[in-house]
């Protein structure tokens, strides 16, 4: 990869070089190594988010390179989404170099199935005979034998670090017959063996300086010079870099360093076996250098290797709320995770603090349970104390969808404002408007958002707390343009703290929700790629459900119909494991939309009723969910009565809760009620009316560009929108709506169908009456092919019945015969 890089700039190719290492995988690490390598290839662009800047970079069309080391360190859910997508921004100019010793998971399928991935395996890094011979005797200046070389390379099976690392030692020995007689074919073996051999042949303050700094993620100087008294540390940090032993820059500028992974656990554990009454001392010492040079982080993560509760208790008492106020809760909850309960006796703010940290990382129930122990043994409180406590049950019962009971005690916990606590009101005026949006008062959820917006002003993640519901409010009363704004504000906010995204994981899925709706698939997957794995760890139900929704829709979409399925699955079993029914009915309501999509109204219907439980949906029914929005169990019942033909007391119960949504300003439910109203219209043999109903939905939705929630509708709706298109005007007149005509053909094109011209359209508003559900029923059966002692039979009237229902058919239809009937119908829409 060196070689590569030397070649590429030679060439003219700007590169930046980022060596990983395990602490990347806290994602407020990765963000910002990943945004100082880039400020080497784009100056001025390292503030910007780390995908969206390569997509800058991309965009100027100037070739770059971004080398990638060490890739398999990473194995955290978000950290590899953020390199996915970095991966998904490539384009000709710019190109991603990935060494990694397993194959990462960075969902490299796509690229490879587009020929845009070039992999080089270990077979095909491995040395020929001729190359080994090459290395070890014009290399590395040894003198070996033919025999001697072939050996070594049969050994090490053209393993070039084990070479490497064998020629280290070689240069060592004086008899080298003798050592090649005690060398080991064991990959694991050489590498123990060849870092114990290589350590032994150093000189002591080497070794001194190997085995001391060995404590450190990071080899900066003046921290090392901190564990190495009485010693130059920067003398001998060159000495370790010209020896190459087994330090890389762990940094752009080269000005910190980190061993090679296997050689860091050699040493470590050496260190603890010769020097075991140092590791403690050791970081301790680290731990008070990061301290003084408030880097409390680190300081932390020292005081707790050594054992030193008492200490990392009182640094985590000093800065665990200014982290908690910047949404740290990953970082903050690693530490309580390895801190007890009972060991924070004493510590009342830290024993609350622990248990925001546990809502925000390992959900509701454990921090419940935390709560629960932490209210046992309540004592005096502190100021700050009260609004911590005051905010958690609110947000407790909101995340474990109880929301009958959140709502009051978001009630009662607003009563007690203020406290002494900022933060913790300012968290609690989002959670209270939130809540009190889903119950429906929205004027007073607005108020509270302003208060929270004052209250929480210095914290981020109040912030984005705050602007994140504003932008909520907006898309349900179908106010796109502002959610999206708002969302990606959200977003910005904390992005600019270098903020990890489990606070993020909020306002993520709500953005991938709004570019959905605008039909920007690849925007909403690249986020849901990022923050799905932070919400499930959350547990925010709607985010789940919209997550695994989103992502169904899009599989389905992509034409992998296993998997659109298969993670409608995932999200029920986590409704099952979470025990949150509402999960479990979602997923059978998609997978009924999924079984009508395929025309399977049988499976649609079986799994409806599946769907269909009646304390979650009651308990929904009047609560403005956005996961329900546009998909509960009352619009799935009506998609399917319409789809099948069932449409006279359809319409009845469509005008019902269009009133009713009305009332309550919720405007996208409307447009698709109302969508659904003028499918039924259509096949209730009323075309004319269908076209005026959908005509004011089209209108509406262009103003702010909704897609999805036309599209997601199914074929059957967008024949109806096909044939609007077509009686549209065309070219500009008094009467032409260039907003609506651009919105349609977007539309049209994105449903994949052809313009349909206007004159394949005869008969769209030309019945002489509309059909009567009895004429409907009829009709179907005579498309199924069924005779008139048949069709008698099945809708319980006589033949002679049915002979004139067939002559009223024709007449209404203008048609001549029962095929052209069937025909014309179809065309219309009246059956399917």
């Amino acid at each position: 990869m060196r070689q590569l890089r030397e070649r590429l700039e030679n060439d003219g190719v700007t590169t930046a070089w980022l060596t990983l290492d395990l602490a990347d995988n806290d994602v407020v690490r990765l963000l910002a190594s990943l945004r100082a390598s880039l400020e080497r290839i784009a100056k001025g662009i390292s503030r910007a988010d780390p995908a969206a800047a390569l997509g800058k970079i991309a965009a100027r069309g100037n070739p770059v390179a971004l080398f990638l080391d060490d890739c398999e360190v990473l194995h955290d859910p978000a950290a590899l989404s953020v390199v996915r997508e970095l991966i998904e921004r490539l384009n000709g100019s710019v190109r991603i170099f990935m060494a990694s010793r397993n194959l990462p998971q960075f969902g490299l399928a796509k690229q490879r199935a587009r020929g845009h991935l070039l992999e080089m395996s270990a077979e095909n890094l491995r040395f020929h005979l001729s190359e080994t011979e090459e290395y070890l005797l014009q290399g590395r200046q040894l003198d070996l034998s033919a025999d001697q070389i072939g050996f070594l390379h049969q050994k090490c099976e053209g393993w070039i670090a084990a070479i490497w690392l064998a020629s280290l030692s070689l240069a060592q020995q004086k008899d080298v017959a003798r050592y090649l007689e005690r060398f080991s074919g064991s990959t694991e073996v050489i590498s123990e063996f060849l870092a114990e051999d290589v350590l032994a042949s150093q000189p002591e303050a080497v070794r001194q300086f190997l085995l001391r700094t060995s404590i450190l993620r990071r080899l900066e100087l003046p921290v090392c010079q901190a564990l190495l008294s009485g010693m130059n540390a920067g003398e001998l940090l060159e000495a370790v870099k010209e020896r190459n032993l087994f330090i890389v820059a762990a940094g752009t500028e080269q000005r910190s360093y980190r061993y090679h992974n296997l050689f860091v656990d050699f040493l470590r554990e050496r260190l603890l076996r010769d020097h075991p009454h140092d590791v403690p001392l050791l970081h301790l010492a680290a731990s008070a250098w990061y301290d003084s040079h408030d880097r409390p982080i680190p300081a932390i993560d020292h005081a707790l290797e050594a054992g030193d509760d008492a200490r990392a208790l009182s640094l985590l008492d000093r800065c665990a709320p200014r982290l908690l106020e910047q949404g740290r809760f990953r970082t903050l909850g690693r530490w309580f995770d390895v801190i007890s309960l009972e060991k924070l006796h004493g510590y009342r703010v830290l024993a609350a603090i622990s248990v925001w940290a546990t809502l925000f990382t390992r959900g509701a129930d454990k921090a419940a349970n935390r709560l629960t122990l932490i209210r046992q043994g309540e004592g005096n409180h502190v100021p700050c104390l009260t609004g911590y406590m005051n905010t958690l049950t609110p947000l407790l019962l909101g995340i474990e969808d109880r929301y009958e009971e959140a709502v009051p005690a978001a009630k009662a916990a607003l009563a007690r404002l203020p406290t002494a606590n900022s933060f913790a009101d300012g968290v609690l005026c989002n959670a209270a408007a939130y809540l009190f949006s889903v119950a429906g008062e929205e004027v007073e959820a607005r108020q509270l958002l302003e208060a929270a917006r004052c209250s929480g002003a210095e914290s981020p993640f109040v912030q984005m707390y705050s602007e994140s519901l504003s932008g909520l409010l907006a898309f349900q009363a179908g106010r796109l343009s502002e959610a999206i704004s708002r969302f990606k504000s959200a977003l910005a906010t904390t992005d600019n703290t270098h903020n990890d995204l489990t606070g993020n994981a909020w306002a993520g899925i709500l953005y991938a929700v709004a570019l959905y709706e605008r039909n920007n698939l690849e925007g909403a997957k690249r986020l849901l790629d990022v923050y799905m794995p932070v919400a499930l760890e959350v547990g925010l139900p709607d985010h789940i459900i919209l997550g695994h929704a989103i992502r169904s829709r899009l599989a389905y979409l992509n034409g992998d119909i296993d998997q659109a399925f298969g993670t409608l699955v995932g999200m029920e079993n986590v409704g099952y494991a979470r025990k949150l029914p509402r999960l479990v009915a979602s997923a059978k309501l998609e997978r009924a939309r999924l079984f009508l999509l395929q025309e399977n109204p049988d499976g649609a219907r079986t799994e409806l009723e599946r769907a269909s439980d009646s304390e979650v949906w009651s308990r929904t029914r009047d609560k403005c969910l956005l996961a329900h929005e546009t998909e509960d169990i009352l619009i799935g019942h009506l998609r399917l009565e319409i789809w099948t033909g069932r449409t006279g007391l359809s319409i009845c119960a469509v005008d019902e809760e269009i009133a009713r949504c009305a009332s309550q300003g919720r405007h996208r439910r409307a447009l698709v009620l109302r969508l659904l109203k003028s499918l039924s219209l259509q096949r209730s043999g009323k075309p004319a009316a269908a076209m005026d109903v959908l005509a004011g939905v089209l209108r509406q939705a262009s103003r702010e560009g909704l897609m999805r929630l036309v599209l997601d509708q199914g074929e059957p709706i967008m024949r109806l929108v096909r044939r609007f298109q077509a009686l549209q005007p065309k070219g500009a007149s008094k009467t032409s709506d260039p907003i609506l005509l651009g919105y349609l053909k977007e539309l049209v094109q994105a449903s994949g169908e052809a313009y349909v011209e206007a004159e394949n359209l005869d008969g769209v508003d030309h019945l002489i009456e509309p059909l009567t559900p009895k004429e409907i029923e009829i009709l179907e059966c005579v498309a199924e092919g069924c005779s008139n002692t048949h069709i008698a039979a099945k809708v319980g009237a006589t033949d002679s019945t049915v002979r004139t229902h067939l002559r009223n058919i024709n007449r209404k239809l203008g048609a001549r015969s029962r095929a052209e009937a069937v025909a014309i119908s179809r065309r219309l829409d009246v059956i399917r």
